[in-house]
């Protein structure tokens, strides 16, 4: 069976002879046309592996969060790292890591980072720990630590510690 015999059955619908004949080409290469037996096959699936690749990543990326953020807090490092200090961690490109985690997540890499400093901050808040403190233990400068719990929380540390004193979780 030729080339010809393959796409002379084919439905009304179907696409163009000249671009099935493209995709033909691309698919199985030019030396298949002419060999007998041809059939239009699906191209393989790709193995599991590949596709779990992505979830890999993501779970390294978060493991590699939590250990940065623990040599912070036990002052093994005194640098906060960047998205691009993580990717060299894992050993792939900063691009390919914040790809496959917007991919496998739908968000940012900077959003699951300060998630954890955000956390972290009001578990050190709740334990009644100086806000200039915790801002220097997070390598802040204390503004700009202020300014960066605004932004994710509404409030201030200050007036964040006050709430949980209202409702008893925490002596001012």
């Amino acid at each position: 069976m030729h080339y010809v015999e393959v796409f002379s059955s084919r439905p009304a619908f179907a696409l163009p002879l000249f671009v099935e004949m493209t995709l033909f080409i691309i698919t199985f290469g030019k030396s298949k046309l002419h060999t007998a037996n041809c059939k239009l096959t699906m191209p393989a699936p790709l193995p599991k592996k590949y596709l779990a690749r992505k979830d890999e990543i993501t779970s390294d990326f978060l493991l590699a969060i939590d250990k940065h953020l623990d040599d912070i807090m036990q002052e093994r490092t005194t640098e906060m790292f960047e998205i691009r200090d993580l990717a060299d961690v894992l050993h792939i490109h900063p691009t390919h890591l914040s790809n496959t985690i917007k991919l496998t997540t739908g968000k940012a890499p900077c959003f699951f980072f300060e998630k954890r400093i955000m956390e972290i901050a009001k578990e050190l808040l709740e334990q009644n720990v100086p806000i200039k403190e915790i801002a220097y233990k997070l390598t802040f400068d204390p503004s700009n630590f202020t300014k960066f719990f605004k932004r994710f929380e509404g409030v201030t540390p200050k007036q964040y510690r006050e709430a949980l004193a209202e409702v008893g979780l925490v002596a001012v």
